[in-house]
């Protein structure tokens, strides 16, 4: 198994030199950071759900594999180009300009859990991912500790790091006033790329195993998931035909979510009971619905 090191990031305009070095050097970009090295143009095939510096050494190493994507969250849905919509200018030019195209990844075939829910036209092909029952075999790959956190409560609220965004730090402070309103009547999911430290006050997951295996051994239909717009919402259902309430805060965030709607009608359409799909538009709402569902008596009954 070849093990990936973190790339270290920089700042400015030393970062834009870094990434110009990167991609000029592949091979001895992958070198450093791999722990073992990879074969050049020895692979027919080459799969990746998002596109990185690190898939841009790669690509740049085998220009004569057929690059595949599969599924990367609920964005390989709904956000149509993937590949150049969250790539800057700089690199736009040096792909364009310096290096004849040789960084776009001409993708023709995706896979996806469900590719009926698919609302684009960007690709010739569309497959199923292949399920995966063996869960037992899962625990081991991603050593799964027991936790029975789920179990002992209904109301699970799921962060996302969205100061990473075009919304920046009023996030942060929408977000406060968005766990003020659900209190300690939740448990906290953080997301990989946030601190737990950072929500402290709160009653946290700190075991934090896969989510997958959570929504496969705990998850239930009992549940109530609270988050803004996250792929952990669909998973329930997507991976495990499970139905929990599920309850979208984006609104609250002003119109910075995308595509949305379209998203969310194509989740209600698998579900039995639609009405378990809710928009909230106001914190009112939102505390008015907590109410409504009662106290976070855990689910272990079920």
């Amino acid at each position: 198994m070849t093990v990936i090191k973190k790339y270290r990031s920089y700042s400015g305009i030393v970062s834009n030199f870094v990434t110009l070095f990167r991609i000029i050097c592949p091979q001895y970009t992958l070198e450093r950071h791999c722990s073992a090295k990879l074969k050049e143009k020895a692979y027919r095939n080459v799969y990746v759900s998002f596109f990185t510096p690190f898939t841009d050494s790669v690509r740049l190493m085998h220009p004569e594999s057929e690059f595949i994507q599969y599924e990367d969250g609920v964005g390989s849905y709904c956000i149509d180009d993937l590949e150049n919509r969250f790539r800057s200018g700089i690199f736009k030019r040096i792909n364009r300009f310096f290096m004849g195209g040789r960084l776009s990844y001409n993708i023709k075939k995706m896979y996806l859990n469900h590719p009926e829910c698919y609302g684009g036209d960007m690709f010739e092909t569309l497959e199923a991912i292949p399920k995966f029952n063996n869960v037992s075999d899962l625990e081991k790959i991603f050593d799964y500790k027991e936790n029975d956190l789920y179990k002992k409560n209904k109301f699970i609220y799921l962060t996302q790091p969205l100061t990473e965004t075009k919304i920046g730090e009023d996030a942060a402070t929408i977000e406060k006033a968005i766990l003020n309103t659900v209190n300690n009547s939740v448990l906290l999911r953080v997301h990989p790329r946030q601190k737990s430290e950072n929500y402290s006050d709160f009653n946290i997951d700190y075991v934090r195993n896969l989510w997958e295996l959570e929504c496969a051994k705990q998850i239930n239909d009992s549940h109530i998931l609270i988050g803004a717009f996250s792929t952990a919402q669909f998973t329930p259902k997507m991976l495990f035909d499970k139905e929990p309430t599920v309850i979208f805060t984006y609104k609250l965030y002003g119109d910075f979510f995308e595509n949305t709607e379209k998203t969310i009608e194509k989740l209600r359409l698998m579900y039995k009971n639609i009405g378990k799909i809710i928009v909230v538009e106001n914190l009112e709402e939102l505390k008015h619905l907590l109410a409504e569902f009662g106290d976070n008596k855990g689910n272990e009954q079920q």
